[in-house]
């Protein structure tokens, strides 16, 4: 069995919010999604129920900004995030999330470098499950860029979702 899914598809098509209602009930389940509520991005970490807000103005001079297209996000929050996501990876969650894997991390920013770190521990058997957010536009260049065998990751999309068997005890 694969134990590397990437959920795929189109940037607002609703993958986190199919990840969302799925983790609902999962108690096994750790990681970060990466939520829009009222039109502003959130860190959601999962298994603490926190949420951080990613996006800043980009004017305060208090806070290091990180600039993708029209965003600024808080570099800080973005260090509580990959603190939060290597804790969450040290206690082995039956899965472990990511959401998401974007254009900041194949320019080594973002979650980098412990998303790298995280696939390494998956590649030794030291993770479940790892499911990672990837939009449609950047799969083939995340797999790529990760050097990510095709034969040992399932790719789905959302309305896959609910059909996807992770061997694992969420519930």
């Amino acid at each position: 069995m694969n134990r590397l899914t990437i959920l795929t598809g189109k940037i607002g098509s609703g993958k986190t919010t199919a990840l969302y209602e799925w983790i609902k009930d999962k108690s096994g389940c750790d990681g970060i999604l990466t939520r829009v509520i009222n039109e502003k991005r959130f860190f959601h970490f999962i298994k603490s129920k926190e949420m951080r807000a990613l996006e800043t103005t980009g004017n305060s001079t208090e806070t290091s900004s990180i600039k993708v297209g029209k965003y600024n996000f808080d570099e800080h929050v973005f260090d509580e995030a990959r603190n939060y996501l290597e804790d969450a990876a040290k206690l082995k969650p039956d899965v472990l999330i990511v959401d998401e894997a974007g254009p900041l991390e194949l320019q080594g920013k973002g979650f980098e470098p412990l998303l790298s770190r995280i696939l390494e521990l998956l590649d030794k058997n030291e993770l479940k499950h790892l499911l990672i957010v990837v939009r449609e536009s950047l799969l083939n260049e995340f797999i790529k860029h990760y050097k990510i065998d095709p034969k040992t990751v399932n790719i789905i999309t959302k309305e896959q979702f609910n059909q996807l068997a992770i061997d694992a005890n969420c519930n």
